[in-house]
């Protein structure tokens, strides 16, 4: 029933399916193999295989109610290895990941570190992201949500 509510819902309804989303697949931080297969075999009928495509797309509206109910699912996902393959695989969530914004909101960036950061705890993560993004996940995870590059401006006098 789910699978069918969340395939068809829109707004506040999607939003509620995605926080039931997140408590099944989060349902415990390190999942028997029993019970990620079940979790995957959800996944595999959300959205009909697109899960995370259409995750992406909802987290990337700008809403922060869907904003971090589908980062709290994503963050859910990382507790399998299924699941951490399935976001390495996708390199739009992996941008969006690494893509600070100071205009989200406050909750929305704590949210996307939270993510960040389990995924460099993840024990596969290493092997399942290249060098590179896996160096900027983890630079990203020690400078922290609100991290911002420091400009230097120059005052000008004038007479």
């Amino acid at each position: 029933a789910l699978v069918t509510v969340y395939n068809t819902s829109i707004g506040q309804l999607r939003v509620e399916c995605l926080r039931a989303i997140a408590c099944i697949f989060g349902y415990s931080t390190t999942p028997s193999g029993a019970a990620s297969q079940i979790c995957y075999e959800l996944y595999a009928k959300l959205d009909d295989g697109k899960f995370l495509v259409g995750l992406t797309k909802e987290i990337m509206k700008g809403f922060e109610e869907s904003c971090v109910a589908g980062l709290a699912v994503i963050q859910k996902l990382v507790h399998h290895a299924w699941g951490l393959h399935e976001i390495a695989s996708y390199q739009n969530i992996v941008n969006f990941l690494l893509m600070r914004d100071s205009s989200r909101a406050k909750v929305a960036q704590q949210w996307q570190f939270s993510v960040i950061e389990s995924i460099v705890k993840a024990p596969e993560a290493k092997s399942e992201f290249d060098d590179e993004t896996f160096a900027r996940l983890e630079r990203y995870a020690r400078e922290g949500p609100y991290y911002a590059v420091a400009t230097a401006r120059v005052a000008v006098e004038s007479s």
